[in-house]
């Protein structure tokens, strides 16, 4: 069963979202618990925005919000949504990282990376790095393309759509291992040691619940449009 075409993006439990160009269709009202780029934290080294999605040059452009206790994740599920489009996918480039490795205190931090041309989730499991790989995806990115990049825990498994296509992180990797740290620094297109993202990202969409595979679908169809 497919989704029609045209409906809006799942709005049910979307906690935090980052949008350059603001066009999601979700009405943010909620500061508290949802923000928008004015309102959420600083933009480094005049990173700009361009066509409504956030140009990151690979050197030193990246976007910072603060520790927040809506990333406690804990070992409950959770889906989180970007769209990036890599200029370079030469050794690991971060796409966001959410309470991970600016300090000894990244207790439980994640981050996803491209790496070459795969997808791969990393997690801090005990202070600051050395980190563990929590898995990847196979290869199937390619330059100056844009991707739907929608990572979902759902009990002790991982899953990363990558436009729609669906891949196995982890088949029961993540038994008892809780994630997030509302402690720490969040990031998009950095950790603190660098892995600047080069590229195109239009921002971020958390959720604290996972997904069902046709709301993922929803989600990308209702938004695909915009990056064709």
């Amino acid at each position: 069963m497919s989704v029609h075409r045209g409906l809006p993006i799942i709005a049910e439990d979307l906690i935090f979202q980052v949008d350059a160009s603001n066009k999601l269709g979700v009405n943010i009202i909620d500061t508290k618990s949802m923000a928008n780029p004015s309102d959420v934290g600083t933009f480094q080294n005049g990173l700009a925005v361009v066509d409504g999605v956030y140009s990151l040059d690979g050197i030193d452009d990246y976007i910072e919000f603060a520790a927040n206790p809506i990333f406690d994740f804990g070992t409950n599920n959770f889906s989180i949504s970007c769209w990036i489009n890599s200029s370079n996918l030469t050794g690991f480039k971060s796409i966001f990282s959410l309470g991970s490795y600016s300090s000894s205190i990244g207790v439980n931090g994640i981050a996803l990376f491209t790496t070459g041309s795969s997808i791969e989730l990393w997690r801090t499991p005990t202070g600051a790095p050395p980190t563990t790989v929590v898995g990847s995806t196979p290869s199937v990115l390619s330059l100056n393309t844009w991707y739907n990049i929608f990572l979902k825990r759902e009990g002790n498994n991982a899953f990363c759509y990558i436009n729609n296509i669906k891949y196995t992180i982890t088949s029961g990797g993540l038994s008892g291992v809780s994630l997030g740290n509302s402690l720490d620094v969040n990031w998009i297109g950095r950790i603190s040691n660098g892995f600047y993202f080069s590229g195109l990202i239009n921002g971020m969409s958390v959720y604290n619940r996972s997904l069902s595979d046709l709301e993922v679908e929803q989600n990308y169809e209702a938004l695909k449009h915009n990056f064709e």
